[in-house]
């Protein structure tokens, strides 16, 4: 009779485990390299010197070296990006509007972090088509950087040369300036994030998340411009992940039931759908833990704005060229 209790309790236990706590131990062991990373940024003042990597950049959309430093960063890794633009906006040396301009700007090196995966499983399944759909995907990260880059142009004030020099404090004082901005940084981190994390969780055990999704998957039906076998291939992308999608999509190219071009557009009209939910679950754990809670939903939904904006104008160029 114990054994058997032993056994039920570990089937509960299991889930835990692995789907919350080796994924949140995960998740704060990287947002805290990253915090690290952009603290000896800015306590080494090498900030400047990367920015120089983006410098074209930096100087047509009015950013500071915080916001060129986390573009060059962005390129390897999003969230290390994001700690730095923390820290710039907690040390004062970004403002607000700053911070929501450069968040965008980093959409297309965000993007190519992890596009060879992408690429990957999409081909795997699709084939030439998967091209199609990576690529309209990619345009509309550029537009969304490259609309940033112009709207800083436009909202913020050109940074003063020589405003922000890198600082020359003794290495011995500065680390331990640092390590103590580190530990009161990562339990704030962690008071946010744990938390924000494990609701998150519960609430797709509780089955809210799937609720949700099956809504927005019974409004797939709506678009009745697309084919009705490649709705399926919407549902999935909503309903399950793009993996489970790109293989529908696969089965209904390879059986002749829909054209390629068809499948591209149920999929770029599912990414559309599914995207809000996706950042919700996905990023409000880590944005939180670097940004205050207004401030992450902020980026958050300026984010998935742009993002649905512009996928969308990409859908509708693609439907009238090619559908």
């Amino acid at each position: 009779m114990g054994t058997a209790a032993m056994l039920a309790e570990q089937a509960v236990s299991a889930p835990i485990v692995t789907g919350l706590v080796v994924p949140l131990c995960r998740l704060l062991a990287v947002m805290a390299l990253s915090l690290i990373i952009a603290q000896a940024l800015e306590t080494f003042g090498w900030t400047a010197h990367i920015a120089r990597i983006a410098a074209p950049l930096v100087r047509l959309a009015h950013l500071s070296p915080v916001s060129g430093a986390a573009f060059s960063l962005s390129f390897a890794s999003p969230s290390a990006a994001n700690a730095t633009l923390a820290e710039g906006l907690a040390g004062g040396a970004i403002s607000r509007r700053e911070l929501v301009v450069a968040n965008v700007v980093n959409s297309t090196p965000a993007f190519l972090v992890h596009l060879p995966s992408m690429l990957a499983t999409a081909y795997s399944f699709l084939g030439f088509p998967a091209f199609a759909y990576i690529g309209i995907v990619f345009a509309a990260a550029l537009v969304r950087t490259c609309g940033a880059v112009l709207a800083g142009r436009f909202l913020l004030a050109a940074p003063v040369a020589g405003s922000t020099p890198p600082r020359e404090n003794p290495r011995g004082g500065t680390l331990a300036s640092m390590f103590a901005r580190f530990k009161k940084r990562l339990l704030t981190l962690c008071f946010f994030t744990i938390p924000i994390y494990c609701a998150v969780f519960f609430l797709q055990r509780a089955g809210v998340f799937t609720m949700v999704e099956h809504a927005l998957a019974a409004r797939v039906g709506a678009f009745s411009f697309i084919h009705p076998a490649s709705v399926g291939i919407a549902v999935l992308f909503v309903a399950a992940e793009s993996g489970a999608a790109f293989a529908g999509a696969a089965a209904l190219i390879h059986g002749g039931t829909v054209l390629p071009e068809e499948a591209v557009l149920a999929l770029l009209i599912g990414n559309i759908l599914s995207s809000p939910m996706r950042a919700f679950r996905h990023q409000l754990p880590s944005y939180a833990g670097f940004f205050s809670p207004s401030t992450a939903l902020l980026l958050i939904g300026v984010n998935q704005t742009l993002r649905a904006v512009t996928l969308a104008l990409a859908t509708v160029a693609f439907y009238a060229w090619a559908v």
